[in-house]
């Protein structure tokens, strides 16, 4: 990759696993159905309300720098380390080293025979400190910003109804 270039720093830093507990918070539970669909809808208030006696929802990501200015990009949501929802996004960055586009799914484990689309598009900071995406995850349209830190970033999301936030670590 371009080392030069705020989009390649940013992920040549980021490379490898991440991982977080997962804190998702409900503020309209009516406007998260709306936006995602009964299904995805009640899937994700599933998420946000379970009890941590059951165990903890946990947040794992990879990030792996690719040729030809690409990115692949995974997200795993477990729970007693059991993949619940899987995510598979390839990462396109712009000559511009600023911009980028994204395209990938999204598999649920009750549901594996269902692929939902992932698409959106992103801009890293002229500094390569932090990447801000809007994309379509589950039907809704999504705000998601991520702080890259020594060996943690920090990542936020928003959608409708609900907001997100993780310190991720790193694995070793």
């Amino acid at each position: 990759m371009y080392r030069e270039l705020p989009s390649d720093r940013y992920y040549a830093a980021c490379e490898g696993s991440w991982a977080a507990p997962l804190t998702l918070v409900v503020t309209e539970p009516t406007a998260v159905l709306r936006a995602m669909g009964l299904l995805d809808g009640l899937g994700l208030l599933a998420l946000a309300w379970w009890p941590r006696w059951l165990g903890r929802v946990l947040l794992h990501t990879t990030v792996q720098p690719l040729a030809n200015r690409q990115v692949r990009h995974t997200t795993t949501v477990r729970w007693l380390g059991l993949p619940v929802v899987h995510s598979n996004e390839l990462l396109s960055l712009e000559a511009d080293g600023v911009r980028l586009r994204m395209h990938g799914t999204t598999r649920m484990l009750l549901m594996p025979w269902r692929r939902l689309p992932v698409r959106g598009s992103g801009q890293i900071a002229a500094d390569a400190s932090r990447a801000t995406y809007r994309l379509e995850w589950m039907g809704a349209e999504i705000i998601q910003e991520s702080t890259r830190l020594a060996d943690t970033v920090e990542l936020s999301q928003s959608g409708p109804g609900y907001h997100a936030r993780e310190s991720l670590q790193r694995e070793c």
